[in-house]
């Protein structure tokens, strides 16, 4: 007999002399819980074992890896640092030199500060893998509170920095996106893409069913706008799963601004797939019945093959921040600001021109439905379409 355990919460059912070495399986136990319930767990199991009078028979500390971070890491050659935080130290050095000032000041926890170059490097470990925060914490020889500190003061940090990383372009700059594309394209008018994706969660957060979305699995929706270089100039997360791709466009600011003509150009627009709705400021391929013309056919092969950037994007997200594979947090808006996070990671690759090909993986997650319902076509938006259709005649 032991400690039986709910989610944190310690119920009694062992003899008393039996009950230090049940606390010690029950710490053994723990670590292979999800991250955030660990601490939780420790919490729980601190109280009950001082509440049963064991605690200096309780190991209070366990062997942990010193000075990775501050003797291995150095020695890295520029191969191995890619590979193990899939980013270049040019690109760590980037990220730090923005952000490491709010955190210079910054004590998470413990006995010692931890420097902003160790708290960044766990971060970015932590976004390039999907390992727990007790593995990442005993890699870096710190506690796992301390851990989680760290991530959280910097996912806010980097959450509260987006807007320096994932910028709207100014008007001079769609001038100047139009002009590139229509020289390569002959579409006129270009300055972006536009779709959307599942970011797969290990269970609903807090058992809501909300979160399951069409293929059964529970998720939070990503919807992403980038620019031919790859670069996200817009990012929207934290809708679950199950909600309709429409209501996810309809609220987001960028719908918003774009309907009160604050955000385009005159005669700019975005390409989405056939899924969006036709607006004067978004151009979907045309949906394929059977009766489209030779034009049209044209006209959609075009924005096909200019409009694979965005798909890349996605991949190169969840290939090389391996964190969006399966998220494992119990709480939405934690999540949000994890894909949110990374997507700031993927301008900073851009910014520093990076290689994005090699972590580039198909999005087995794509679960778009039906867009048009609930947003109408208009009338500038169909307008625009048949002029771009008549330059393939």
């Amino acid at each position: 007999m032991g400690f039986s355990t709910d989610r944190g919460s310690l119920k009694m059912a062992a003899p008393m002399q039996n009950r230090a070495s049940a606390c010690f399986y029950e710490f053994l136990s723990m670590i292979m819980d999800d991250d955030e319930q660990i601490l939780l767990r420790q919490l729980s199991l601190m109280m009950s074992t001082q509440a049963l009078g064991v605690v200096d028979k309780f190991p209070v500390q366990l062997p942990k890896i010193l000075q990775y971070a501050e003797n291995i890491v150095p020695q890295y050659n520029f191969d191995d640092f890619r590979y193990h935080y899939r980013l270049s130290r040019e690109s760590f050095q980037y990220l730090l030199e923005q952000l490491g000032p709010r955190l210079i000041a910054t004590n998470i926890g413990g006995d010692v500060a931890v420097l902003p170059q160790k708290m960044m490097l766990i971060f970015v470990w932590y976004m390039a893998t999907q390992e727990s925060m007790r593995e990442t914490a005993h890699l870096f020889g710190i506690s796992i509170s301390t851990t989680h500190g760290i991530i959280m003061k910097i996912l806010d940090i980097v959450t509260d920095s987006a807007n320096q990383f994932i910028q709207w372009p100014t008007l001079d700059e769609q001038e100047r996106i139009s002009r590139e594309l229509q020289e390569e394209y002959i579409i006129d008018g270009a300055i972006g893409y536009i779709d959307g994706t599942h970011i797969r969660l290990n269970h609903r957060i807090k058992e809501d069913q909300d979160y399951i979305n069409r293929k059964k699995f529970p998720s939070i929706q990503l919807q992403i706008v980038v620019d031919p270089k790859m670069r996200i100039i817009n990012a929207n997360a934290g809708w679950p799963g199950c909600v309709n791709d429409a209501r996810v466009l309809s609220n987001c600011v960028l719908y918003q601004k774009a309907e009160r003509g604050e955000l385009f150009g005159d005669g700019k627009f975005i390409i989405g797939d056939s899924a969006y709705p036709v607006r004067g400021w978004l151009i979907p391929v045309i949906k394929d019945n059977g009766r489209i013309t030779p034009a049209q056919r044209k006209f959609n092969g075009c924005l096909s093959s200019m409009r694979q950037l965005v798909e890349r994007v996605i991949g190169h997200l969840k290939g090389r921040f391996r964190r969006l594979r399966c998220v494992h947090i119990y709480r939405a808006e934690i999540a949000t600001k994890l894909i949110i996070a990374a997507c700031v990671l993927h301008n900073v690759c851009i910014a520093n021109r990076e290689d994005l090909d090699e972590f580039i993986e198909n999005d087995l997650e794509d679960n778009r439905g039906n867009m048009n319902f609930g947003i109408q076509n208009n009338n500038e938006g169909i307008v625009l379409r048949d002029q771009l259709v008549a330059l393939f005649e």
